[in-house]
């Protein structure tokens, strides 16, 4: 047998429930690894039973009355000619009563394997069961233990060793390895394909072995390139595994047989999403005659407990493992166009609904949502095609400002732009909206802004007559950050804000927008009087919403307020405020300008190394983030009047050398750590929180829930911990935090 690659999670909480529960069941997709896992713990406990350790394989079985007999020869009862097999096998139980039995695929033979279980713990009571099956045996006392994929790295990884902290990484190198020799080894330059074959099997053991097999006539980037047909691809498995185990389509194929009509009808529709989804996108899309939608629940509970479909902690979002998605992509068949554009136009809808509803206190959970369906709003798009509704999804998509919020400028500016290419230039204020919008963006990223402006203007002396808060806020935003003309800015902000006022409560997200921008005019370019009014009016009025999001930038503004105006120790302490608030709630956006501002405050603080290695940070997070001072002019006269005073203080030379220090730094969460904690940086702050809660004895589970993230990033980020710290199991680490703590 080969080597076992990581699970050290799975295989101690499987321990410590089987010292709790006397029967486990480990649950699963077909492929994640169940019976490896079984035969692992299997091994590693043998000698803690004193009659032995049992395994009886279910696969091979086709009738359920031969179950018992298996079972009874498992366990070494050769003599079976009397016809009381079960009456023997109890017996023999109760005679060997320190025994754990394993039952291998039990998900063809539920209702036998529950039965045979449930009689067996109620007459041998010392004995343990653990079961592997794709389905729960539903049975009194049973304790279910999923056992997810592999853990997968995110889309970007920088180096090897980052990869190789990823157990499906580690998985694919060592069986790969094996496959050439025991000689191969990755480069560097294969790290972005590692991560994206290991991503693109979802991290399912059984598929990442068998791409293996290809790797040894074939190169990381050619099967990563072939996995668009992962079917044809994965199909030289071992001989030696059972028929249903040695191709990728064996493995669903079993699934796909073990399914009720309806299950299979909606696990084909549910393949239409390219991403999570929840329950109310799976009704909306997925009903029909034949499945109405009150039946939606029950079936995707079904699927569920099938494992074809993976819930997160909360139930709230489910999801397909990629090569469970590509088979029902294969079932969708002739529906495929009815069930994807009735997709797009739940999504055009729900896109709508979060544009006229971010702003307020629900408006992280929103912008979560958004960024988690974003997959499935791009999968819109492209069925839209040149239909208006894809314009105004696009305009909704960039009204919720999520793009801000998690740092992804470069992707709603691709949005924007594709959508407005596609559709034909029409007097239409969806249109409009989307030049404005992108118009933004495009400063952001230090672009010209003036064709874009020019099509907005000619667009709106076509509209009919009225306010058009839209003209009026691209060039308020192009006064304040092209041209850093205040007297322009502050009209045309105003007059927007109250266009956006008097439009209604759906426009509120939008009036927010400028008032957040009129007091950054206010502190960037106005006099102390109106930058003390404007900011810390701007930030009473969010307070008072309970906007999480907009109230850090309030803040920034007053810090800047402060620093032109004030005092730079006070301007120091509302800045970190504002990036501390800002890491709470998980702004990649945010903090970009909080560093830069830091660094200015820093060097009239008279800290000159810090402040230059800050700027240097800040530099860094904004190539990461895919923008540019040079379109933002207020901010780039401040940074220079910065680094001329820096360079007059240290010198040329130091004053480079502190700011290639910063600008070294290829971690966002690294700068930020650096910003807040300078000379440590040890753990990122999403580390961090996710150590401070190992310390205090939360599982994975209930992590990943009080985070709002996966399951497999609280698990990448404590295995990244571990390898960092060289701490060899969580309660090391929860070791090392308490000692941190003053």
């Amino acid at each position: 047998m080969t080597s076992f690659v990581g699970r050290t999670a799975q295989l101690e909480e499987m321990a410590r429930r089987l010292s709790v529960d006397r029967a486990v069941t480990l649950t699963g997709v077909g492929g994640v690894g169940k019976t490896r896992l079984a035969l692992a713990h299997a091994a590693a406990v043998h000698g803690s039973y004193a009659d032995g350790v049992w395994l009886a394989e279910l696969a091979p079985l086709r009738d359920d009355q031969e179950v018992v007999r298996t079972v009874a020869h498992a366990v070494g009862i050769r003599d079976q000619s009397t016809r009381d097999s079960m009456g023997t096998l109890v017996g023999h139980l109760r005679a060997h009563p320190r025994t754990l039995l394993v039952l291998d695929n039990c998900e063809h033979l539920l209702a036998e394997c529950a039965g045979l279980v449930a009689a067996l713990l109620s007459e041998a009571t010392e004995l343990r069961v653990l079961a592997t099956s794709r389905s729960r045996l539903s049975i009194p006392g049973e304790s279910v233990l999923t056992v997810p994929p592999l853990t997968v790295p995110p889309a970007v990884v920088s180096t090897l060793e980052e990869a190789n902290v990823h157990e499906s990484v580690r998985l694919l190198v060592d069986r790969a390895r094996s496959g050439r020799g025991g000689e191969w080894e990755p480069s560097e330059d294969d790290v972005r394909h590692l991560v994206s074959i290991c991503r693109r099997l979802d991290g399912l053991p059984a598929a990442i072995e068998l791409a293996a097999v290809r790797l040894r006539s074939m190169s990381l980037a050619d099967l990563d390139q072939r996995l668009t047909e992962m079917f044809k691809l994965l199909n030289r498995g071992s001989a030696s595994a059972l028929p249903r185990h040695r191709t990728m389509r064996a493995i669903v194929d079993w699934s796909h047989q073990l399914c009720t009509g309806q299950e299979r009808r909606l696990w084909a529709r549910l393949s239409a999403f390219r991403s999570s989804f929840d329950l109310a996108a799976a009704e909306n899309v997925c009903s029909s005659e034949e499945l109405p939608s009150g039946e939606i629940a029950d079936v995707l509970h079904d699927l569920v407990d099938k494992s074809l479909v993976i819930p997160d902690a909360g139930r709230v979002r489910f999801r397909l493992p990629e090569p469970i998605r590509q088979y029902g992509v294969e079932l969708l068949g002739a529906e495929a166009p009815v069930v994807r554009q009735r997709m797009a136009g739940h999504y055009v809808a729900t896109a709508a609904h979060v544009a006229r509803s971010w702003y307020g206190p629900d408006e992280l959970v929103l912008l979560r949502q958004v960024r988690a369906d974003m997959p499935n709003y791009r999968a819109a798009l492209e069925v839209l095609g040149a239909d208006p509704d894809a314009l105004r999804l696009a305009t909704d998509l960039a009204r919720t400002r999520e793009s801000f919020y998690n740092g992804w400028l470069p992707e709603i500016r691709s949005i924007l732009e594709q959508a407005l290419a596609a559709t034909p230039p029409q007097p239409d204020p969806a249109r409009l909206g989307a030049l404005a919008a992108l118009a933004f963006i495009v400063l952001c990223q230090g672009d010209p802004v003036d064709a874009i402006v020019r099509e907005a203007l000619e667009l709106a002396e076509s509209l009919p007559p009225g306010p058009v808060p839209a003209v009026d806020n691209v060039l308020g935003l192009v006064a304040l950050f092209a041209t850093a003309d205040a007297e322009e800015a502050f009209a045309r902000l105003t007059s927007a804000r109250d266009a956006m006022a008097a439009m209604g409560p759906d426009w509120a997200g939008d009036r927010s927008m400028a008032v957040v921008m009129l007091a950054n005019t206010a502190a960037l370019l106005g006099d102390a009087e109106q930058a003390r009014s404007y900011t810390k009016q701007c930030y009473d009025e969010l307070d008072a919403a309970g906007e999480p999001w907009l109230r850090p930038w309030a803040l920034w503004t007053m810090a800047v307020a402060e620093l032109r105006f004030g005092t730079a120790a006070t301007a120091e302490g509302l800045l970190r405020r504002a990036l501390r608030d800002q890491l709470d709630i998980g702004d990649r956006w945010g903090p970009t300008w909080a560093v830069e501002v830091l660094a200015w405050i820093t060097a009239a603080l008279d800290q000159p190394e810090r402040a230059a290695e800050l700027l240097g940070a800040a530099s860094a997070m904004q190539v990461m983030a895919g923008v540019g001072v040079a379109g933002m002019r207020p901010i780039a006269l401040h940074r220079a009047a910065c680094e001329s005073r820096l360079r007059r203080t240290v010198g040329d030379r130091s004053f480079e050398a502190w700011f290639a220090r910063g600008a070294r730094i290829t971690d966002y969460d690294q700068a930020v750590a650096l910003a807040l904690s300078p000379g440590e940086g040890l753990l990122t702050p999403a580390q961090t929180k996710v150590v401070r809660l190992v310390a205090a004895g939360r599982t994975n589970q209930q992590i990943a829930s009080a985070l709002h993230v996966s399951v497999r990033t609280v698990e990448s980020h404590v295995a990244r911990v571990q390898q960092q710290l060289d701490l060899p199991n969580r309660v090391t680490i929860a070791v090392w935090w308490q000692k941190q703590q003053p």
